[in-house]
């Protein structure tokens, strides 16, 4: 009986509306007030647009006055916007930006819907971009001044032709354009760090303010950290250019290594230097202490827990 009572006595649509309307503080902003510099897309006055077709006057619109109000707007906004406006997208539309789910939309709701839905398309954000700043006038060369060691040929060259529609900015497929014509022209050693398959994902985490576009100083940014040098070539290079370990390591350890070491440390020095620069990776470094350990004096050994090894390393 519970049920049947609050589902036969309950509020009608037109009560409802009612009771909204008595709400006046969240309609009392005008529509383009809330929609801000957004109302430039406009031919004509939004809120005129409103007015006329909230008919019952209530400050908010129902999904039959929504329809009609976004099939009107999308006459008075500039084309590039209008056509993103599909009208058999509208049902999906009105229950998605619908937030409280009452049926009806309130003017901070429709504001929301109007900047997501006649939103800017691509290709006009790079005009914008083009137009906000011609060109990018600093060189990429120049941006990366303290880089372009590793780099054996023109980038400002790549970037010019990977710029397309010459708008100073790189959209996502020029960048991969880009970043494989960059690939060729790195020096090997760095230029086999990138893999193109990764490239959605370092386009997304690099491209700094989400925009879809990467502007010269993001993509500096970019390079430096995709195209850097390997651990591997960081010792190499560590060992060319210091004559590494002239001694033996049972010279640094002195008495300990006779005290402590029941084998010839040295020889598994060198077998664990497996690429024989003269040091140890982290890995050659994890294989060394713990055959050192098989070594070692028992009450020393038990002090050494292979688990720790990263943080000790």
């Amino acid at each position: 009986m519970a049920v049947f009572i609050k589902k036969v006595f309950k509020k009608s649509e037109s009560d409802k509306q009612a009771e909204k309307a008595k709400d006046k503080k969240k309609n009392q902003k005008k529509l383009a007030e809330l929609l801000g510099e957004y109302t430039k897309n406009f031919t004509s006055d939004v809120d005129e647009l409103y007015l006329k077709v909230d008919a019952d006057g209530n400050g908010m619109l129902d999904k039959a006055e929504c329809k009609n109000f976004l099939t009107e707007l999308k006459k008075i906004t500039i084309e590039s916007r209008a056509a993103n406006y599909k009208e058999e997208n509208f049902e999906k539309l009105f229950d998605k930006f619908d937030d409280d789910k009452n049926g009806f939309m309130e003017k901070s709701e429709l504001s929301v819907l109007i900047k997501q839905v006649f939103k800017q398309t691509k290709e006009d954000k790079k005009l914008d971009k083009a137009k906000e700043k011609p060109k990018n006038k600093e060189k990429l060369s120049k941006i990366m001044a303290d880089y372009m060691v590793n780099v054996d040929g023109d980038i400002d060259a790549v970037w010019d032709k990977s710029d397309a529609d010459n708008s100073g900015v790189l959209d996502q497929a020029e960048c991969k354009v880009f970043m494989s014509e960059l690939k060729k022209i790195i020096k090997p050693e760095r230029s086999d760090n990138y893999d193109e398959a990764n490239f959605e994902k370092l386009f997304e985490k690099f491209d700094d303010n989400g925009d879809g576009f990467m502007e010269k100083k993001e993509i500096a940014v970019f390079i430096k950290k995709v195209f850097k040098k390997t651990d591997a070539q960081k010792q190499k290079e560590k060992a060319a250019t210091r004559p590494a370990n002239l001694k033996p390591l049972s010279e640094y350890l002195g008495s300990y290594a006779t005290d402590n070491i029941t084998g010839n440390i040295d020889e598994l020095w060198d077998a664990s230097d497996a690429d024989k620069n003269g040091m140890l990776d982290k890995e050659e470094c994890k294989v060394f202490l713990a055959k050192v350990k098989e070594m070692m004096k028992e009450d020393r050994a038990k002090n050494y827990d292979e688990a720790k090894f990263e943080d000790i390393f």
